[in-house]
């Protein structure tokens, strides 16, 4: 038998055990990678986000606090209120995990119905941050106080400056800033449901001011109502602005002249351009130069120029408007109030004539 014969015979022999070997290391090669995949995935993360002890640090929660919460909860009971508290660890955590605290925070819930009145729940508010002040090491963080059933709310916040500058410093307990949460009124009197209606508040009579906005999808309201923080009081005064809507930001209180400030807004007929002051027993229209017609634009007083401010809004003919005035008043024997408009920047702006 030759030589070509022989490699004719045994070539597919060997062609198979050459395709048998590849074969082979294939399936232990991908063994061994799902293997390595497998017992690796903490390493593919840590390549990715390497671990460096002590950089990296981010601002993140960290475990709940049971016993802390237990302790601070028996010692709120005995003001002789019934009080469930849970507690939360606060700090930052490092590339590697490593979690450093730097204040806890509470959450308060009381159920007591008999606790009704803000002044109340002030006073509770109050004793509760001082005991907790003693339960927050490093430092208190945020509490949250929910009065029930009535869901009224109050958080006691740490002072930022005081909490910021305690990052390296043990046993510094914040000062708590006390701000009261949402709660319903019930008022004997309210204004009709609406929307897009103009609301600000005159600081010198303490009185917050209603006017205007949309109760039906198609109406365009012109009632004044004052509310004193108790009850709602509709005012019927000798002349009024037009109905109108879309002035939700366009309701002003000057504090320089005592007086409610509006401007233009959506109409029956359309676009408003005019200008109408209240002073608490009326509405007075101010005649004079006046930006166009508008709604939807946002107003707002600069005590400081005793200017109002006057930016944007919209309208069908020039869609986006892009202009900023002001409603100057001028103290002379009478009192002249007029719209102004300078070249500005970025556009037309308004400043004190």
């Amino acid at each position: 038998m030759n030589t070509s014969q022989n490699v004719r015979r045994f070539l597919p022999l060997l062609i198979g055990m050459l395709l048998f070997v590849v074969a082979g290391i294939q399936v232990a090669s991908s063994q061994a990678t799902e293997e390595t995949l497998l017992f690796a995935s903490d390493n593919l993360q840590t390549k990715t986000s390497e671990c460096r002890p002590g950089s990296g640090w981010m601002w993140t929660y960290g475990p709940m606090l049971p016993e802390v919460a237990g302790r601070a909860q028996q010692t709120l009971n005995s003001i002789g209120t019934a009080i469930t508290v849970t507690a939360r660890s606060f700090g930052e955590t490092d590339s590697c995990g490593n979690f450093r605290p730097y204040a806890i925070d509470f959450s308060v819930r009381i159920s007591e119905p008999q606790i009704a009145t803000t002044a109340e729940q002030q006073k509770i508010v109050e004793r509760i941050g001082l005991i907790l002040a003693e339960y927050g090491n490093p430092n208190l963080g945020n509490v949250q106080i929910t009065f029930l059933p009535g869901e009224a709310v109050f958080t006691i916040r740490p002072d930022p400056v005081t909490f910021a500058g305690n990052r390296n410093i043990a046993n510094q307990v914040s000062a708590p800033n006390v701000t009261a949460g949402w709660r319903r009124i019930m008022t004997p009197n309210s204004p009709a449901g609406r929307y897009t209606h103009g609301l600000a508040y005159d600081t010198q009579r303490h009185i917050t001011v209603l006017f205007g906005g949309d109760s039906t999808g198609s109406s365009r309201l012109n009632d004044t109502w004052e509310f004193n923080g108790t009850t709602w009081t509709q005012v019927i005064p000798a002349q009024s602005p037009p109905g109108r809507v879309n002035i939700d930001q366009a309701l002003v209180y000057d504090t320089v002249r005592t007086r409610t400030v509006l401007f233009g807004g959506l109409g029956v007929s359309g676009y408003l351009s005019d200008t109408w002051e209240y002073d608490g027993t009326t509405w007075v229209q101010v005649i004079g130069q006046s930006p166009q017609k508008r709604d939807s634009h946002a107003m707002v007083f600069d005590s400081q120029r005793g200017v109002t401010v006057l930016f944007g809004g919209y309208s069908r003919n020039t869609l986006a408007l892009g202009i900023k005035l002001a409603l100057h008043n001028r103290h002379q024997a009478v009192i002249i109030t007029q719209w102004l408009m300078m070249s500005g920047v970025t556009g037309l702006f308004c400043s004190v004539g």
